[in-house]
Order: structure tokens, then C-alpha cells, then sequence
């Protein structure tokens, strides 16, 4: 039987990691370079998406395995992975309200903005749930009947309602890609907001509207629903550091202040705190403030503008959408029950290559065709 600990799992990710990267600085994929080309971009911002991803790969990989052995999607005895999940997307949650802080304006074009949106999002969740779906007949088996095509439907949204039923007599069809697609439901929730966001928009400014965002977050929401409210802090925690635009030149703070700030979000989150596995209220102020600090240039030891980081930080939401199927299939193609420890790490890297090198086909081939075909219609709106 497969046993190893999180010393041995730990090691394994920092090595794979390296790995990818100098895989990636090489110039067979100087051709993703092509899209940021004549633009200016933060390269830390994308880079540090990559990481984020990479976060949640590694946090899904314990999950998968686990289940592989019990049935049961869960990963006790392996904390730093656990972390690394809820870590990550409430990170990219905060990415979407930096991001999107301009457009909360009367002047905005919805419809523009909602296509946009539609072509960035839709193709490849689409592509996602379509190998969801086929893997799941092909081992449970097709049973017609109009409930079975209802379920199907279902799965092709988009992730705007993200109910995934249960496919024929495959039991748990949602954990073939890792159950990934629930965070674009409150991606889509965010969209939807921001027009009604516009409307409260004050002549002084926007920050007052952030401020207010975020007292809901913390003295209303959680008497209806603790998660609710940490997923709107985290929007409303990018609005404010876009506000703020905080601009650092410390290299002791830009190098060191993100180290430290993680290793302790981690003791509390992870190590310290026994049994509590998910983003705290408290503990959101610091991640923004991690943020905050990561996007400024050269920050980290310019670790994430590295060529490789940023070339892999660009291909992140293929990353995010499909590392689960990889995931999945390898631990239905491996027994591990009995395979050994340096044998199963050794099909986990090459299963890691295989999830970047499928991202960059879907990025190349499905993301950019679909993105350029929303610029395009977008346009001429």
C-alpha cells in the first residue's frame, strides 16, 4: 500500500515545480509569449496566477489520491496541500475584484462586457464538462432516459447555476474534475454585481462603496452564511487594493514580506489551528496585504516574472479546469494500493507535465481562438 507523508509530498511539489519552469523557459513555448506582445501587462499579477493554480493542483492531488484508496474526498495528514486550495482561489478572488474594479462606472458597457466574459469563461468550461461526461459513461455505463439527458444538460452551463448531477449510474460524476467549476459560479455572481455596484457609486469616489462592501462582509453576512461573506470580502479586498495602488520599493519588504506573510497564513490556517481547514475573515486582511505586496515589480526575487512563471501563469485557467481529469485518470490507471512511493511520485510528475502540456493546447486551440472571437464581436457592438 502507497504510503507518504507531507515531508515527502512537500519535497516532491518544490522539485516538480523547478522543474516545470525551466521546463518552460525553453524556447519551445516562446510561442505563448504571442499574446502579451505590444501590451502592457503585470507580469507579477500573471505569474503569481500560475502559482495559485499550481496551488490548487497540488491541493487536488491529495484529495484524488485519497479518494482513490477509500472513496472518500479528503486529506487528512497532509495540512500544507489542504492549505494550498483555499488559499489559491480565494487569492484569484481577490484578482477578480483588482481587476474589475475599473469598469464599476456609469459609463461601462454591460452587454460588451458580459460577451466578453461569456467567450473568456464558457468554451473551455464547455470542453471540461464534455470530458467529464464522456469519462463518466464510459465507466458507469449509458442508461437512456429523459432523466439522464435533464443531468447531462445540466453540466453545460457554464458554471452560471453549477449543479452537477450524477451521469447514468456513475455515482460522484462532479469529482472527476475535481469539483473545480464551483468557484466560477461565484465568479459569475460577481459579474452579475457590478452593474448594480455602478449604481451606488458616489460622486467622491468609489472607496466609500468598497468600505461599505466590506463592513457587510464582516457584521451582516456571517449571520446567514460564513462563506458568503468570505467570498465577498475577497472581491471587495481586490476593489481596495486597486483603490490603494500601493506602490513599494522596500526590497525587504517586496522580497521577504510575501515569505513571511505565508508561513504565517499557514501556522494559523494550516499547522495551528487543529481541524480548521478553510479561509478565515480574520486571517483576509493579510492575504490582501500579500497580494498587495506580490504585484509591485521585482517582488519576491523577480521570481514571478520569470519567463517561464509568466508564460505558465498564462495558460493558469486551463490549469485550474483541467488538472482534475488528469488527477483522476491517473489514480484510476495506477493501483495505488500497492504501487510504491518513489514509483507513484515518478507517474505523478509525468501526470504533472501532461496537465501544462494539455493547458497549453487548450490555451493555444480553444482559449485564444475564443477569446479573439469575443474581442471581435464585442466590438462591433
Amino acid at each position: 500500500m502507497l504510503v507518504f507523508s507531507q515531508n515527502v509530498v512537500t519535497i516532491w511539489m518544490v522539485i516538480a515545480t523547478l522543474c516545470i519552469i525551466l521546463l518552460f523557459n525553453t524556447r519551445f513555448f516562446a510561442f505563448l509569449d504571442a499574446e502579451h506582445l505590444g501590451r502592457e501587462i503585470n507580469k507579477e499579477l500573471i505569474g503569481l496566477r500560475f502559482f495559485l493554480a499550481l496551488g490548487v493542483v497540488f491541493h487536488h492531488y491529495i484529495f484524488s489520491y485519497k479518494f482513490s484508496l477509500s472513496g472518500l474526498w479528503e486529506s487528512r495528514g497532509f495540512e500544507f496541500n489542504c492549505f494550498l486550495g483555499p488559499f489559491g482561489v480565494g487569492l484569484f478572488f481577490v484578482i477578480s475584484g483588482y481587476l474589475f474594479y475599473s469598469v464599476i462606472n456609469s459609463d461601462t458597457n454591460w452587454p460588451k462586457l458580459f460577451v466578453n466574459r461569456f467567450f473568456r469563461i464558457a468554451p473551455l468550461c464547455l470542453v471540461s464538462s464534455l470530458v467529464c461526461v464522456i469519462i463518466a459513461i464510459g465507466m458507469g455505463g449509458w442508461h437512456i432516459s429523459d432523466e439522464n439527458a435533464r443531468d447531462i444538460i445540466y453540466w453545460f452551463d457554464s458554471g452560471v447555476y453549477n449543479y452537477r448531477p450524477d451521469i447514468s449510474s456513475y455515482k460522484g460524476a462532479d469529482l472527476i474534475n475535481a469539483g473545480v467549476t464551483w468557484t466560477l459560479y461565484w465568479e459569475w455572481l460577481f459579474y452579475f454585481s457590478l452593474p448594480l455596484l455602478s449604481l451606488l457609486v458616489i460622486k467622491g469616489g468609489k472607496l466609500p462603496l468598497v468600505i461599505s462592501l466590506l463592513l457587510i462582509s464582516y457584521y451582516v453576512f456571517p449571520y446567514f452564511n460564513y462563506n458568503y461573506a468570505i467570498y465577498s470580502a475577497l472581491f471587495s479586498f481586490g476593489f481596495l487594493a486597486r483603490d490603494l495602488s500601493l506602490k513599494i520599493k522596500s526590497k525587504i519588504i517586496l522580497n521577504f514580506g510575501p515569505i513571511a506573510l505565508f508561513a504565517g497564513l499557514l501556522w494559523a490556517l494550516g499547522y495551528h489551528v487543529v481541524g480548521n481547514k478553510f479561509l478565515t475573515l480574520p486571517a483576509l486582511p493579510f492575504m490582501t496585504l500579500f497580494f498587495i505586496i506580490l504585484i509591485n515589480e521585482n517582488s519576491l526575487f523577480g521570481l514571478l516574472r520569470n519567463k517561464g512563471v509568466v508564460r505558465l501563469g498564462g495558460i493558469s485557467y486551463s490549469i485550474y479546469l483541467l488538472h482534475g481529469i488528469v488527477w483522476f485518470s491517473l489514480n484510476h490507471l495506477v493501483d495505488t494500493k500497492s504501487v510504491g512511493v518513489i514509483t507513484y511520485l515518478m507517474q505523478s510528475t509525468l501526470a504533472l507535465v501532461l496537465i501544462m502540456l494539455i493547458s497549453v493546447l487548450t490555451y493555444k486551440y480553444i482559449e485564444i481562438p475564443f477569446n479573439h472571437l469575443g474581442r471581435m464581436i464585442r466590438d462591433k457592438m
